[in-house]
Parts: C-alpha cells; structure tokens; sequence
C-alpha cells in the first residue's frame, strides 16, 4: 500500500500548472490492484527536471518521498488518489488540455514549461561554421491531437514557430515535431528546468544574440 494524500483542486497555481505539463508530457499515473488512480510518477534521465517537479509538488502537498536513482534514470512518485484522478479527469486521461491553464499569463507559462521539460528539446550541433559557432535548433514534439494548441499557447509569448512535421517513430506511430526561432523562444520568458537544455540556449544567446535582443517580450 503507497501512502495517499488528501487533495481538493481549488484554484490553479502556477505550481500545480506545471504539474499539468508534466503530466501531458512524461509523466503518468500508477494504478492500483483495482485499476483505480493511485500514484504519480515521472521516470527521467535529468535530476533536475524530477527535483523542479518535486518542489513544485511540495507546495501543494508538503514533504513528499525522495526521488529515486535507479542508474540509468531517476524517479519520483508520490501517491494521491483524489490528485490522480483529477489528473486523468481534467485531461479526460491526456486527451484534451485543460482550458484554465490559460487563465492568467504565469500560470500558462508553467504550464507549458512543464509540458516543454517532458517533450521540447534544444540541438547543438558537433561542428562550428566559418565564424566558431554552433548550429541550434529548439522545439517540441507529441503524439497527441491536442499538440497543435499547444502550438497556439506557445505563440502567445511571442514565440515565432519555424515549421510543422508530421513524422513517424521506428514501430510506425505518428507524431508531431514543430521547430521554433530561437531568438523569439529566448525573449518570451519561457525556459527548461533542464540544464542541458536551458544551457544551450545560453550558449545560443552568447554566441549570436546582442544584449539588445535577449530583452524579453511582456
């Protein structure tokens, strides 16, 4: 039996909008011996992206479990029945976003930051051009139908969006890629609770933007 915590959703923080995010991204839901929603979990390779999400979770419901090593990826969990199931009612289990994360501008942009730590991603290239810099690309991907709002949220904090990819994973399954101009995904505010990723945007931002440019959009 996994400890449970009492949860009653009364208002949306930005905190527990995060946890949306991350929920429609790589988080998921244990059940339980009864197939009822017991238990939220996030598996990842990135410490810091488990530990964000552990404080943002802490705000909601105080001191929660340490997250787990387990060599190749890291684990945090932490049961909560009525959370869980609101969760997978509030999406109608990740089928659909919920329409108050876009109530106030703070509680969006965690909100999509949570879904961007889980499926946006940041390239760097191995090799420098003519001038020493690297070559960067950043955007997001998901299978899901509701990939194209998140699309729309992004592009209100004024982030320019370069394309859209339908593409196919390696068993066939479809999914959407959209890439974004760094320059405007620097300047709206957004940004990963990754290192690795949030690091190459800085990196980009020193190798190509002027102080001038990185000032960032209301």
């Amino acid at each position: 039996m996994y400890p449970t915590r009492e949860f009653v959703f009364d208002k949306l923080s930005p905190a527990l909008s995060y946890l949306l995010g991350v929920y429609l991204g790589d988080g998921h839901i244990a059940l339980d011996d009864k197939g009822e929603p017991q238990k939220f979990v996030l598996d990842t390779i990135d410490y810091e992206f488990a530990n964000f999400t552990k404080q943002c979770a802490e705000l909601k419901f105080g001191p929660l479990p340490d997250i787990k090593d387990y060599d190749k990826y890291f684990r945090f969990s932490f049961g909560s029945k009525p959370f869980c199931k609101w969760l997978v009612e509030v999406t109608f289990d990740k089928k659909k976003i919920p329409q108050y994360v876009t109530r106030t501008k703070p509680v969006l942009k965690r909100f999509l930051e949570g879904f961007l730590d889980s499926e946006g991603w940041v390239s760097q290239s191995k090799n420098v051009n003519s001038l020493g810099h690297h070559n960067y690309q950043v955007g997001f991907v998901n299978m899901a139908l509701w990939v194209d709002e998140i699309a729309k949220l992004v592009q209100q904090f004024h982030v320019k969006l370069h394309s859209r990819r339908l593409c196919y994973t390696k068993d066939n399954k479809p999914f959407v890629m959209y890439t974004c101009n760094i320059k405007s995904f620097i300047r709206s505010g957004l940004q990963f609770h990754i290192n690795r990723k949030q690091q190459r945007l800085e990196q980009y931002r020193k190798e190509y933007m002027t102080p001038s440019e990185t000032i960032r959009l209301p």
